[in-house]
């Protein structure tokens, strides 16, 4: 089971497109930890350890695009409810996704990887600024409170 009390065991998950769906049918209980280790784990699954040559089919990339586009508003919306500590986890997560763009994933036209990139930066860069100005909203009430040693505990 990869799901409790709206704890998300990412740490099972060994595909992006398991993790998308995983989260999106348990996206109602997800809380902001959950939330946050889930882009954590993306970030980790774009890597070349976790590559996968398979080609999904038109059908499964519109299914996990629809997941991952729902999964990012919902981070989105979610970020003012962010402690310190889960907010600067998301942001670095959602930062490495958005950066990773090595020459073996520029030759890719196609998967998992490439599904994300587009939402984060391609077509709809719009996201970006929303990144950026749901992060400064959500992180201003949390300066007074912040503690840098907590983020590398």
């Amino acid at each position: 089971k990869n799901h409790h009390n709206g704890f998300l065991d990412v740490k099972k998950f060994q595909s992006i497109e398991e993790a998308a769906h995983v989260a999106f049918n348990n996206l109602e209980d997800l809380t902001p930890r959950s939330l946050s280790a889930f882009w954590t784990r993306i970030s980790q699954l774009m890597g070349p350890r976790y590559d996968t040559k398979t080609k999904l089919s038109q059908q499964r990339q519109d299914l996990m695009r629809h997941h991952l586009d729902s999964l990012f508003s919902t981070t989105i919306e979610e970020v003012k409810n962010f402690g310190p500590r889960d907010l600067s986890q998301t942001v670095l997560a959602i930062a490495k996704v958005s950066k990773t763009d090595n020459n073996h994933q520029r030759k890719r036209r196609w998967g998992t990887n490439k599904i994300l990139r587009d939402i984060l930066n391609g077509q709809q860069s719009q996201r970006q600024l929303q990144i950026l100005q749901s992060v400064a909203d959500a992180s201003i009430p949390l300066l007074s409170k912040f503690d840098v040693q907590g983020l590398s505990n």
